[in-house]
């Protein structure tokens, strides 16, 4: 990370619900959740991240649509928009490589005010961004990923793991990865849910082939509006691994759909 640095008012907002009803505990902002959207649910979910390097700016805008088979299986598709700005090269944008991806619960123990949740989710990354010209939209691979996330949260608490290993095509390295998250809710429990969360993540990769350890440090605010919505932003900075990156912000919008 580069001395100090201006984080902007960032005009996007993420929303997310799916443990709202239940505990007034939205989603880490960059944690995979073991919570599904609940029996027959489906949303869309769309979010802007900007990152800030060295060598130039990247914003990518992401429109994940997650739907529900059933209580404890889960697909969804997750389509890339990614705009470049290198230093010494003119901007480029268009489509990124797209993500298919599939959720299955495998464990789940409720008690009051509390849960215990596993999942397992696999997912499948297409070579769809254009590499033709600099800079590169994609990485011109296809990769594959599996990963077990878990969760332990309360009224008062929620606690996030989430640990797996991501494969690429074309001799490119892979990773694996480690993902931390704990959040607080700042208010006062009540129905309808209305909630302020504050969230700490710690999200880490390790380079397979170099050992280069990744870790950035991630908090975050949300803010639960109802049932349906949840307002989200977050910005994340680098401890270690990663010295041309400054920092990256997130936010954007998700919606529950009955």
């Amino acid at each position: 990370m580069k001395g100090n640095f201006r984080i902007w008012l960032f005009p996007l907002f993420i929303v997310g619900v799916a443990q709202v009803q239940a505990t007034a505990q939205g989603p880490p902002v960059f944690t995979e959740t073991p919570i599904m959207l609940g029996l027959e649910g489906r949303g869309i979910r769309t979010f802007g991240k900007f990152t800030n390097t060295d060598n130039g700016n990247t914003y990518a805008h992401i429109i994940a649509f997650p739907y529900n088979i059933n209580e404890k299986f889960q697909v969804g598709a997750v389509i890339p928009l990614v705009w470049k700005s290198p230093v010494g090269l003119d901007s480029r944008g268009g489509l990124g490589d797209l993500t298919l991806f599939l959720k299955q619960q495998v464990f789940k123990k409720d008690g009051r005010g509390k849960t215990l949740r596993a999942l397992l989710k696999t997912t499948l990354t297409m070579p769809t961004g254009n590499t033709d010209q600099a800079p590169p939209l994609g990485t011109g691979a296809w990769q594959g990923g599996l990963g077990l996330v878990t969760g332990y949260i309360t009224t008062a608490l929620g606690l996030y793991a989430e640990t797996g290993y991501r494969y690429k095509t074309n001799d490119l390295p892979g990773q694996f990865y480690y993902n931390l998250a704990a959040s607080v809710p700042l208010l006062p429990q009540q129905y309808p849910p209305h909630q302020i969360n504050l969230s700490v993540d710690l999200n880490g990769s390790v380079n397979t082939r170099n050992g280069n350890h990744v870790l950035l440090l991630s908090p975050a605010l949300q803010w639960i509006t109802g049932r349906k919505l949840l307002l989200e932003s977050g910005v994340q900075v680098p401890l270690r691994g990663a010295p041309q990156t400054n920092f990256v912000l997130l936010a954007g919008l998700r919606v529950l759909i009955f």
